[in-house]
């Protein structure tokens, strides 16, 4: 291709991306106004919520499918939320499991991403601590082995006609998927709504993280009056393009 050429191919891209990551913005904008209502309605009766409905597993299953979507290969295994436990000679490490929101594994078995979604940083306002002790799991991860087990029942899960998950039948996995860890594996955790924080006490979250080596901290949306970041979505991208996308 010209360079002319390269460069509309890139435009094009990029227009794909901002397209998608649009529709990825508005499907969860959507869903925190739905979590709010009431599953099975009021009935014509006077019921109301005090608290909106967790949107968390929401917003997992919708970044994978994103994901995948960016990345494109059907050779390439995606996990949410699944438990993974560690195989190590190391006795203090060895059967201790963990459980990324999201999993990336590649054709060789190889996990390749560790994604952690959350919905804001509510759940912790300083992490330095947390951070921490993710930078040395990650650390000594990287020396060792895992496995991924499935659940026998859901690999015979049947829909309501019984017929057999399509899902299992186009991508049948073995009961039992022995890993290993990509050498530059990183803890990316991404934070959709920021808007919670303070700007100073965002700005010292993200500099705690940018101090260590195996960890990522991306925020989608930084604050209340941005719809999202688009840096935050080419930091996504540059992990997934530096594996799959070389």
């Amino acid at each position: 291709m010209t360079r002319a050429e390269l460069e509309v191919q890139h435009d094009f891209n990029r227009y794909q991306n901002d397209v998608a990551i649009d529709s990825f913005m508005k499907a969860i904008r959507y869903q925190v106004f739905k979590s709010r209502e009431l599953i099975e309605g009021t009935g014509g009766y006077n019921i109301r919520r005090g608290m909106a409905h967790v949107i968390a597993g929401y917003c997992e299953d919708l970044f994978a499918l994103y994901v995948a979507k960016y990345i494109g290969r059907t050779d390439v295994k995606y996990f949410v939320d699944k438990v993974i436990k560690i195989q190590s000679d190391n006795d203090n490490l060895n059967g201790k499991t963990f459980k990324p929101d999201l999993a990336i594994i590649d054709e060789n078995n190889v996990i390749t991403h560790y994604f952690d979604l959350k919905t804001n940083l509510g759940f912790i306002r300083d992490i330095k601590d947390f951070l921490e002790k993710k930078e040395k799991f990650i650390t000594d991860l990287k020396h060792e082995k895992a496995t991924i087990t499935s659940k026998t029942d859901w690999l015979n899960q049947k829909d309501e006609h019984n017929n057999i998950d399509v899902t299992n039948v186009l991508y049948p996995v073995d009961k039992s998927l022995d890993i290993k860890v990509n050498p530059k594996l990183k803890y990316h955790i991404i934070v959709i709504f920021g808007g919670n924080l303070s700007d100073n006490a965002m700005a010292k979250n993200i500099a705690e993280a940018d101090k260590l080596n195996n960890i990522k901290l991306t925020i989608l949306k930084p604050t209340k009056n941005k719809i999202y970041d688009i840096t935050a979505f080419e930091e996504i991208h540059s992990s997934l393009d530096e594996v799959y996308k070389p």
